[in-house]
């Protein structure tokens, strides 16, 4: 009588447990999969990470295979969670850059297979920067409680948590900013009744109080100048308005804005009276040469009540670093009142091409707005199109850049028309978006499920920040904060 090798035999079992049923004799459909997230005719960066996808519909059994054009393929059958191994996922898409993956998916039911109709995803050659920094905050704002600011690792699904408001008498953290996809040097508003501006440069961190008796109110919304001595921010008087209708349940406005131009070595505000008029500036920014500072402005009306006669343009102005001067001409580059647009949040791509922005029918802030759009301004012809290829029927907000202009992250309500979530695509030479695809998660249905905060303000960087938080603390609780003074 032979003698048998348990070891072999149970290996041999699992071998057998483990090997996907074939999927041969499906019965094919030409309906899409029920798919969460939806990445069907997405464009990707080569290192992103892996595009873990749910099956949200009835299923005893889920096939996944990713086939590439150029070869390599990445299987999986299981209750319905595509997830597969980070290191596996990079090597598939390096080996297809600059084609495509194609999807194939099936389901099994009472004992038969049903395959669906294939998805493609191209891969770009094109890498992102590989961290992206976003707010988490609740949808309606009426809180702030349980607020973080995290930076997420887009290459893998890595998370750090750049500081958390329960960490400073849960104070409002927004407006940070890095100065131009490095994060070496940043800005962080704090609001509240500690509030100030965290500003670390040249390895030092530093907080501000930033309002004086000659201005309007404290620093907001950050823009740095390339050569990381100054900072444009504005000066707001943010409400909050709201509504009994369904479909717009809040408002945020500004009673006043103002912008000016800070001076990180001499801690003063440079003179520009033309820009703290009784006009609304606001969201100002630099030019990728440092040379022209874009804002939006609207001419004054009464707050709240005139509210909705709110219309803003996008203007510029020059500057001279040199000199540390702001011009006295202001330009007028996209004015599309006679449209009905207002138009907000101007972002310059790093290679000086276009300006990003959004629409809206009144005000400034574009997530309140189930209308706002994304639009696009080349600087060079001075022609402006909406973003047709990449917008919703619901609001369109934040915009941030990759630092080599290929790559953009916005926040959309796309999903359910509540929630703000993150969205990455990638845009071309002549100003045309990919479709934009949600920010990558494991296991996303449950995940985007569970996470019942929006994501705003996101902006890409090319490493960690590393903030010192211990440090922060103390400068939050100490007093005073370092003062500014008016040029």
């Amino acid at each position: 009588m032979k003698t048998i090798n348990i070891a072999l035999l149970v290996a041999a079992i699992l071998m057998v447990g483990c090997a996907p049923e074939s999927t041969e004799n499906a019965q094919l459909t030409d309906a899409p999969a029920p798919l969460f997230p939806d990445y069907d005719g997405t464009t990707v960066p080569v290192n992103i990470c892996p595009l873990c996808i749910d099956f949200v519909g009835e299923a005893e059994k889920v096939d996944f295979l990713f086939v590439g054009d150029r070869g390599g393929q990445i299987r999986q059958q299981n209750s319905g969670s595509f997830d597969p191994d980070i290191d596996d996922w990079h090597e598939l898409l390096s080996q297809n850059a600059g084609d495509s993956l194609t999807a194939h998916i099936a389901a099994k039911n009472n004992g038969q297979w049903q395959r669906f109709r294939p998805l493609r995803i191209a891969v770009s050659p094109d890498s992102i920067d590989a961290r992206l920094v976003y707010r988490l905050i609740a949808p309606a704002f009426q809180t702030f409680s349980n607020l973080s600011i995290q930076d997420r690792d887009l290459e893998s699904f890595d998370l750090d948590i750049v500081t958390d408001n329960n960490l400073m008498q849960e104070s409002c953290m927004n407006c940070h900013a890095f100065n131009h996809n490095k994060p070496d040097q940043m800005v962080l508003h704090v609001r509240g009744t500690r509030g100030g501006t965290f500003l670390r440069t040249d390895g030092q961190l530093r907080y501000y109080n930033t309002k004086t008796d000659s201005t309007l109110n404290a620093f907001a919304y950050a823009y740095w100048h390339p050569d990381g001595r100054y900072i444009a921010f504005s000066m707001n008087t943010t409400r909050q308005l709201f509504h009994t209708d369904s479909e717009k349940r809040i408002d945020v406005f500004d009673g006043a804005s103002d912008i000016c131009v800070f001076d990180t070595q001499t801690d003063q505000i440079l003179h520009a009276p033309h820009l703290r008029t009784n006009k609304f500036e606001n969201f100002p920014t630099f030019s990728p040469d440092g040379k022209t500072i874009y804002f939006t402005v609207a001419d004054s009306v009464k707050m709240p009540q005139e509210h909705r006669d709110a219309m803003f343009v996008i203007c510029s102005v020059d500057f001279d670093a040199e000199q540390g001067r702001i011009g006295t001409k202001v330009d007028t580059l996209v004015d599309l009142r006679a449209e009905g647009f207002s138009s907000s949040v101007p972002r310059p791509s790093p290679d000086g091409r276009f300006l990003m922005f959004n629409t809206l029918a009144f005000g400034n802030f574009p997530i309140w707005h189930p209308q706002s759009d994304l639009w696009i301004y080349d600087i060079a012809n001075r022609q402006v199109r909406r973003l047709d290829e990449a917008n919703s029927p619901h609001s369109e907000a934040w915009h941030t850049w990759s630092s080599k202009s290929l790559w953009y992250s916005t926040v959309s309500r796309r999903i359910d028309g509540l929630h703000s979530l993150l969205f990455i695509a990638q845009i071309d030479s002549a100003g045309r978006s990919t479709k934009p695809f949600l920010l990558p998660q494991r296991h996303p249905d449950r995940f985007y499920t569970a996470e019942l905060r929006s994501f705003n303000c996101p902006e890409l960087i090319n490493a960690p920040v590393n903030l010192d938080r211990a440090q922060a603390i103390r400068l939050f609780e100490a007093k005073p904060r370092r003062p500014v003074t008016l040029q």
